[in-house]
């Protein structure tokens, strides 16, 4: 019987070229179903209303009308989609619910805010703030 088979150099070749095809279908599959779980991971943080945002109290002078006080606060979104905030003002005479059209970000964006509170409810203790995703 005289049969031959091909040179071990092609054959070797075949296999890397197989072996390369393999890969390339695996890391595309495998980048595309990574991309879907993050994208998804978003869409829930978002409604859920879990966002990465900072609030800090900047300590400086703010000018208001008389009858109301003032502090200020830094917001920073961390976030790639826009955010609303609203600001609660504890103080010793009550609380404050300040309108949250007031205070918006862009994404990755990073604002001081004056957040202004009737004068009768006396020294601002504490504030909360809640972020909120703008659809």
């Amino acid at each position: 019987m005289d049969k031959r088979g091909i040179s071990p150099l092609i054959a070797t070749t075949m296999l890397i070229g197989m072996t390369m095809v393999i890969a390339v279908v695996v890391f595309g599959f495998g980048h595309n179903v990574l991309y879907s779980v993050q994208e998804d991971q978003e869409l829930d943080l978002k409604e859920a209303g879990l966002v990465n945002y900072d609030a800090y109290y900047k300590d400086s002078v703010c000018n208001v009308e008389d009858g109301e006080s003032c502090y200020n606060l830094l917001f920073s979104s961390n976030e790639g989609f826009p955010l609303k905030f609203s600001v609660i003002t504890h103080a010793n005479g009550g609380m404050h619910l300040s309108d949250s059209e007031d205070y918006f970000l862009e994404p990755f964006e990073q604002k001081i805010f004056v957040i202004i509170f009737p004068d009768k409810l006396g020294k601002a203790n504490y504030a909360e703030v809640n972020a909120f995703v703008v659809e």
